[in-house]
């Protein structure tokens, strides 16, 4: 009785190890397939992180692309605004000249007109003078 029970334990005995053993390899499968999978996910983080690291540079450059542009922006502003500034002072200029234009040409009127008066009194004088003599 003894052996048949000890026979019966050896039996459940291997069938519990045989299972154990079955869990194992079966625990043993899942835990490669989840070693796999983090793999495969470290390396999809990986370059996911390049991707990441490349796009941050990119913007990097295109922030300091865009600083320069802001910075030559502003120098054409202030150009543009020094040249319309000229401009307005060129502006101004012209219609002085324009004023010292009409100026002289009523100096010029004027004088033309003295010139003519004293032609008269010099032609009157050559008159009286020469009446004169006779």
């Amino acid at each position: 009785r003894k052996r048949d029970a000890t026979e019966a334990d050896l039996k459940l005995a291997r069938k519990q190890a045989e299972g154990s053993s079955e869990g194992a390899e079966e625990a043993f499968a899942q835990l490669k397939q989840a070693q796999e999978a983090a793999r495969d996910g470290e390396g999809r983080a990986q370059e996911a992180l390049a991707r990441l690291r490349k796009a941050q540079e990119a913007a990097e450059e295109g922030q300091a692309r865009a600083d320069e542009a802001v910075a030559k922006l502003k120098k054409t502003h202030e150009a543009a605004q020094e040249a319309q500034d000229r401009v307005g002072c060129l502006e101004k200029d012209k219609v002085n000249l324009q004023h010292d234009k009409e100026n002289l040409h009523k100096e010029k009127e004027e004088l033309q007109h003295d010139k003519s008066s004293m032609q008269h009194k010099i032609d009157a004088l050559e008159g009286a003078a020469a009446a004169l003599r006779q």
